[in-house]
This record gives structure tokens, C-alpha cells and sequence, in this order.
């Protein structure tokens, strides 16, 4: 089974919420990174009664959504506070004024972008291998189309999320992407695990998909051994898979990241950052 995201309110957001209990999710209207304005239809439900239209509560850019599909129980959905006074409610969208700034680590270098271009498409994705000069990502001002390219060579170790065609980026600047000469180590959490490859492993291939639901001794990863075997890396504890690292079939694990942690287990989904 797969469990629904938590959204992490910040202070000057507005939650767009479900207006009521036993609905059922019907159908999106937007897409993260959209600007929407007040009363911009949201999202299709539907109760016992009929379709309920859920619309947005305020202007901004839709900064996060949760991973609904058609026929999703909306009471499945954890409440959560959507506003400062603390009042709770089962949160389906955040709308912020505008996406959050991404911050380069202490030895990455990022690809930035500045105030009022529009996002085009994706060259390279997270976890990719670059050439100082490749193109990562194309946008647009004035219409003229615009190459952002990788300030160094190595690997993408983070993307700016919830970019879509026509996207307004807002900072300036901003980065679109860093790039460092290996992985970002994944961050675990009180009460989550981290998995741990053999030294001189080579990925082959995940077993489980982020938001997954696993159970203990559950194959999670599968990695060639420094002798030539196939291994499994299992479950330590029964939960949700919240992080695994972005690698590609064949790589030599020590050689992209400074430790050995490729799959992350917690008792429920992180708030999603944004």
C-alpha cells in the first residue's frame, strides 16, 4: 500500500483544505508551480450527494499537493494544523507567494537562474552525471530560450522541485540545481532507519518505491557484492519508505557518495518540503 504525504504549513501560506469528511478525490485542476488567484478552481471531490469543487483560498503559486488519485479517500488524509491559530484540517494544497529557495551545500555549486524566467523543461534529473558546461535545465525571458548549464562537473545533487512548463521563478536569483563530485547523504530522522550497502557494492536496482509500505526482511535494494553476488538489502523495521538515493544501475556506491546509507524507513511519510 502506499500512505498519503503530511504538508508542512509555513507561516504565510494558505492550506487549502477538505471542506468536509467521506469525500472522495475526483481530479486535480493544477499543478505545483501553477499561480493560481482567489477562488481558482483546486480540485474535484465527491460526497454522496455529488461533485464538491474545492477552490483556492487566496493568490500565490501552488507550492505543494498531496498524492491523491481518482476513487482516494479523503479521511485517509492525517489532519494536520493548516493555519498559526492551530486549527487542524486535512490539508490537500499549499499555496505560497512564491517556490522556496534552494540553498547550494558548503562544496556544491549551483545553477541559477534570475527573477522572472520561465521554467521550459528538464535536460538532466537528479542524481545524473554532468560535465562542467552541460545543459541542465532550459527557461525562457522575453521569449528568447535560455540554456542553464552545470557550473561544474559531477553529479546533480538537488533539483528544484514543483517546476512545470511556464513555471515563473520569483528569486533572483535562485537555484535551479547544484552539483558536487558525490551524493548528498540521505538525512535520517528520529525513529526512521537507514540501510546501509556492503563496502565496494554496486547498485542494481530498488525494490520498493518511495512511499511505499514494507514490511521487516523485505528486500529493499539489490546491489552486486565486491565478489561478484547478488545481494539483498532488507528491511530492519516495518514502515513507509521516506528517502532513497537517486542511483543508476552498475554505479560503484563508494564512488558517488561518502557513506553507504541508499534507502531510508520511518513509521510515517515526512512532511513535504517545500
Amino acid at each position: 500500500g502506499k500512505a498519503l504525504r503530511p504538508l508542512a504549513y509555513k507561516s504565510g501560506m494558505h492550506a487549502v483544505v477538505a471542506p468536509d469528511d467521506g469525500l472522495e478525490f475526483v481530479s486535480w485542476s493544477i499543478n505545483v508551480g501553477q499561480p493560481v488567484k482567489f477562488n481558482d478552481m483546486i480540485a474535484v471531490l465527491k460526497s454522496a450527494n455529488g461533485t464538491v469543487n474545492v477552490a483556492a483560498g487566496g493568490n500565490g503559486v501552488i507550492v505543494a499537493k498531496q498524492d491523491l488519485k481518482a476513487g482516494d479517500k479523503i479521511d485517509n488524509l492525517v489532519p494536520e494544523s493548516s493555519h498559526m491559530d492551530g486549527m487542524s484540517g486535512k490539508v490537500l494544497v499549499l499555496v505560497d507567494l512564491y517556490l522556496d529557495r534552494m540553498q547550494a551545500g558548503p562544496n556544491e555549486k549551483a545553477s541559477s537562474y534570475k527573477y522572472g524566467m520561465e521554467f521550459v523543461e528538464w535536460k538532466k534529473k537528479l542524481g545524473d552525471k554532468v560535465t562542467q558546461g552541460d545543459v541542465i535545465a532550459v527557461v525562457s525571458k522575453s521569449k528568447l530560450s535560455i540554456d542553464l548549464t552545470a557550473p561544474r562537473s559531477g553529479f546533480i545533487t538537488a533539483v528544484q522541485d514543483g517546476l512545470e512548463p511556464g513555471t515563473v521563478m520569483a528569486e533572483d536569483p535562485g537555484s535551479i540545481a547544484t552539483v558536487d563530485d558525490k551524493l548528498r547523504p540521505l538525512k535520517v530522522l528520529y525513529a526512521e532507519k537507514g540501510h546501509d550497502a556492503e563496502e565496494d557494492a554496486t547498485f542494481g536496482r530498488f525494490l520498493v518505491e518511495l512511499g511505499e509500505t514494507v514490511e521487516i526482511g523485505q528486500g529493499l535494494v539489490e546491489v552486486m557484492t565486491a565478489d561478484g553476488n547478488t545481494s539483498e538489502i532488507k528491511a530492519k523495521i516495518a514502515g513507509i519508505v521516506v528517502a532513497r538515493q537517486p542511483l543508476l544501475y552498475d554505479t560503484k556506491i563508494n564512488k558517488v557518495m561518502d557513506d553507504t546509507n541508499l534507502v531510508v524507513v520511518g513509521l510515517t511519510l515526512r512532511s513535504l518540503k517545500v
